[in-house]
């Protein structure tokens, strides 16, 4: 035990400490600490949803409950870096974990380390540590879960042990529910284990710990924002992201939604189809972009990323499974994944959803060269024949299916506005960053030249906003009623009321959205300020019909009131 702590524990451990602490560093410093100031992320929604006794019911969850917990001892105010440490100490225990878990299952030190020190050194855990998505929790959870299974059987499946590990796989359930089957799994495990060994009595143990949990949190939930469950019900969101095809309407025979798939059985059947994407080395961005934010941030580019370890990983199940290692206690790696991979390809595998199984990807990355050298010189060559055409064409099919590019114009966006704090603070360097975004995209993300708008014409950089729109209309892909809209703004801002009034006349207020009054509104003070008093009117008018603002409506009624007399009433 000696020997494991100073030739695997310790040196993982001081790895991922070091890494982190850089990370702790550079994060103070970077715009990623503002990401949940973005709109529109989850990170905002988080946050809002762990102010407890304010805006938010509480609904427990472990995410939950520490974002709660810092919001009030601040004082009611969001502490990002104190949750973020915390992230990041987990991250330290769960690649000390991961080392675990190879030691008592393949006995081997080197192994160990291996592994240890590609869980410390994994980018995307890294990343999403530093965010306040709920992603590090989750997969810790389910993490400690797993390591107090193994636990328990090497203890013989005392009371105690497995009732522990029953509690652990209850927290690893609440909220999310995707670890609910890995549960299932392990209390199967578990019954069949006791049965082997006769001694069936301690059956409750385990799923006892499990239902304790459920019923407290279910209490709890029930308590405080009548909901019954200590899940979230996830069911109808799935089966939105799993609609077949067109819905039942005129453009399809009636007959034809007699034969629709229930939603079970339409996620289940998609779920299979997707399990591909969830090996693949490509990260499917959601909220954060892994292949932008390692450009962005130090400390992800000494890292290892998906494009090493997914491709290892996926050889080394290739591996285990034919090389009939599966059936021994290496099995239960294979086992774990399993159980988690089809409730993750429920609903699109994204990259964040996917960090649940790093751990264990972590673990057979390592299998290959592991598998290869645990034989004599004659075994270790064939096997090496073998371990490198596994490898070879884990990652030629990795290349192969790969989506690309890595890097969209919205990630962009989202650095620029977390650059601003939220939009606080305009800088020439968020000002660059978007327009960067813009033309990443080949001018085809609205959300940066929309942004790039609304801040160039109230700072008078009229020419640069010109020339943004011009490249904007050569793409042809950004409605063209908004880049008439912001068109006619620049002209009005340059004088030229004629042709503010003509290119806002041409934008489609059907297009707009909620800038439909505003559209109107600028189109009546271009025609007042060229002396069309009537056309202002008309224009003022239609722009009260158009369901303005609450913010905006005494502006259009002052504009209205302070015609002269026969503007106002020349229709």
């Amino acid at each position: 035990m000696r020997r494991s702590w100073s030739q695997v524990y310790l040196p993982v451990a001081a790895v991922a400490a070091v890494l982190r602490c850089w990370a702790a560093v550079a994060l103070a410093g970077s715009p990623l600490r503002n990401f949940h100031l973005v709109p529109g992320l989850d990170m905002q929604t988080l946050l809002e949803r762990g102010e407890w006794g304010g805006a938010a019911s509480p609904l427990f969850t472990l995410h939950r409950m520490l974002v709660a917990f810092f919001w009030s001892v601040n004082g009611r105010s969001h502490q990002v870096m104190q949750l973020a440490g915390v992230q990041l100490v987990l991250g330290v225990v769960a690649a000390l974990l991961t080392a675990w878990i190879v030691l008592h299952l393949f006995g081997s030190r080197r192994y160990a380390l291996a592994a240890g020190m590609v869980a410390a050194l994994y980018g995307p855990a890294l990343m999403y540590e530093c965010t306040m998505l709920q992603e590090s929790m989750v997969t810790f959870a389910c993490l400690a879960a797993v390591v107090s299974l193994i636990r328990a059987h090497r203890l013989h499946w005392g009371g105690g042990a497995a009732l522990a590990s029953g509690v652990l796989f209850g927290l690893a359930t609440i909220g999310r529910p995707t670890a609910l089957l890995l549960a299932g799994g392990a209390v199967l495990w578990f019954w069949l284990e006791l049965k082997r060994r006769n001694r069936l009595r301690r059956w409750w143990t385990l799923p006892g710990g499990i239902l304790v949990v459920w019923i407290l949190i279910g209490g709890l939930n029930w308590h405080y924002s009548r909901n019954w469950s200590p899940f979230f019900n996830v069911l109808p969101y799935s089966a939105s992201v799993n609609t077949g095809g067109e819905t039942p309407s005129s453009a399809v025979p009636e007959e034809k939604a007699v034969f629709e798939l229930p939603p079970p059985v339409r996620i289940g059947i998609n779920a299979v189809g997707r399990l591909p994407v969830l090996f693949g080395a490509h990260e499917v961005p959601d909220n954060l972009n892994y292949y932008f934010i390692r450009e962005m941030f130090p400390p992800l580019r000494i890292s290892c990323g998906p494009w090493l370890v997914l491709p290892l990983a996926a050889a080394g199940m290739v591996l285990l499974l034919f090389s009939g290692r599966w059936k021994r206690r290496d099995g239960l790696l294979l086992g774990v994944i399993l159980l988690l991979m089809l409730p993750l390809c429920a609903n699109y595998p994204m990259g964040r959803y996917r960090l649940l199984l790093y751990p264990y990807l972590s673990i057979l990355a390592v299998y290959p060269a592991w598998w290869a050298l645990r034989c004599g010189p004659e075994g270790c060559r064939k096997r090496t024949v073998w371990m490198l055409a596994a490898v070879a064409g884990s990652a030629g099919l990795n290349l192969a299916l790969s989506e690309r590019p890595f890097v969209r114009g919205s990630d962009f966006v989202a650095w620029a506005v977390a650059m601003e704090e939220g939009g606080k603070r305009v800088s020439e360097a968020s000002l660059q960053t978007f327009e960067q975004g813009l033309a990443e995209s080949g001018f085809t993300e609205q959300a940066a030249l929309v942004n790039l708008m609304v801040r160039l014409i109230p700072a008078g950089q009229l020419d640069r906003a010109e020339g943004l729109l011009a490249r904007a209309f050569e793409a042809g892909a950004i409605e063209p009623a908004l880049l008439w809209y912001y068109g006619g703004l620049v002209k009005l801002g340059q004088g030229r009321f004629d042709a503010a009034a003509a290119a806002l006349e041409r934008s489609d207020p059907a297009r707009l959205g909620i800038l439909a009054s505003k559209r109107s509104f600028f189109e009546g003070e271009a025609r007042r300020l060229k002396g069309d008093n009537a056309g202002a009117a008309r224009c003022y008018r239609r722009a009260l019909t158009e369901e303005p603002l609450p913010s905006f409506r005494p502006l259009i009624e002052e504009a209205l009131k302070n015609l002269p007399e026969t503007g106002r009433t020349t229709e």
